[in-house]
């Protein structure tokens, strides 16, 4: 069953997985009380989803728009291969506890994997790739992993002591950078031949995936349904002016899919607010927390047309402080419409996500819209 949905690329929900007689787990999911599964098709294999209870639909177990929200965000792998614009997969080696690097996930852009089926491929380099293993210092791989250096490869297929040099022929692949990641090293590889790792994968953009998350972006992506998030500081004019911002990664997919060449988050780079002036201003001086359920019809709201073009709809701004008295604030939105901030955004998240010297000031009281 397993097997099928990988080769099918489809996902499978089966209502009762004892009662299936193609299940070669039947015994186990008995042994353990397992019923309905969902079986979803990733990147770099498929994940499977179980429970002891029997659910009439894949819905009522998970909806899609849940499953669609929780993959769709893209991980370092995939980042990294795609932002290299001649990356063709990636893989992640971790040490294992039996001291040896093992292939933990990998990642072939969809691009890459119609052209193996289309060419009638038995595998891919990836795949095949997890049959391997390294202890540190042996081959390319664990040589790369003991250097604790970002190291790169112009031509894989001419290097000595690489012990997957006929795989790499048999699939074409030539530029491999590999880059320390934790306990275990990430690499990308290509059918290019490049020149430099700055041509190939530029360290800044390697620095910018594999960075820690921020806090705006933590906050975005542990609210239910952010899209956005902004940062508002005080500058030198004695105004509060825009100093980063994020958007979510279905936001992003969302616009470039609908063709739109701007964000709200851009628009609102261009705005700057008195303090008192508007929800920006007003959090700033109260220092607290500011609910908007609708910005589109808060009458305080200075951007309420750029709202309505984008969507924009329930709003939180967060003050944030630190030990020297200096503060900012956060402002997460959404396209969803929420009657109350615990719904969007709850205080045990925001506790959570208080960073350092950067303090939510979550626990003061909370101003209405």
């Amino acid at each position: 069953m397993v097997g099928k949905v990988f080769s099918k690329q489809e996902a499978l929900f089966v209502r009762d997985i004892q009662s299936e007689a193609n299940n070669k787990r039947a015994d186990l999911d008995k042994k353990y009380g397992i019923h309905s599964v969902l079986f979803i098709p990733t990147a770099c294999g498929l994940v499977e989803v179980g429970t002891t209870e029997t659910w009439s639909s894949s819905h009522d177990f998970l909806p899609n728009e849940r499953v669609s929200s929780i993959l769709s965000a893209p991980g370092q792998l995939q980042q990294l291969v795609e932002a290299s614009d001649v990356g063709v997969y990636g893989l992640e080696w971790v040490l294992s506890p039996a001291g040896k690097l093992e292939c933990k996930s990998w990642y072939n852009p969809e691009w890459r994997i119609k052209v193996a089926q289309q060419n009638g491929w038995a595998g891919l380099f990836t795949i095949e790739s997890t049959n391997y293993s390294f202890t540190p210092g042996e081959g390319i791989v664990g040589k790369a992993f003991a250097s604790k250096k970002t190291c790169f490869l112009p031509d894989m297929q001419v290097e000595a002591d690489n012990k997957r040099v006929e795989l790499e022929k048999k699939f074409g692949i030539h530029s491999v950078i590999f880059i320390p990641n934790g306990n275990g090293l990430i690499e990308i590889g290509s059918t290019r031949t490049i020149k430099s790792a700055e041509d190939f994968l530029p360290v800044t953009v390697v620095n910018r995936i594999l960075s820690p998350p921020s806090q705006l972006q933590r906050l975005v992506d542990a609210s239910s349904g952010g899209v956005y998030g902004l940062e508002w500081g005080m500058a030198d004019s004695g105004r509060l002016e825009c100093k980063t911002w994020y958007n979510s990664y279905p936001r992003m997919k969302l616009a470039q899919q609908n063709g739109l060449r701007s964000l709200f988050t851009c628009q609102s780079t261009a705005w700057k607010f008195k303090p008192g002036e508007g929800p920006v201003g007003e959090t700033f001086v109260n220092k607290k927390i500011k609910f908007v359920p609708d910005v589109q019809t808060d009458p305080c709201s200075k951007r309420k047309e750029w709202a309505k073009q984008f969507g924009i709809r329930s709003v939180v701004f967060i003050p944030v402080g630190t030990p020297t008295g200096t503060h900012s604030l956060l402002e997460i939105g959404t396209n969803q419409m929420f009657n109350s901030l615990a719904d969007f955004l709850s205080e045990n998240v925001m506790a959570s996500l208080s960073d350092g010297d950067r303090t939510l000031l979550y626990d003061v009281p909370l101003i209405g819209a």
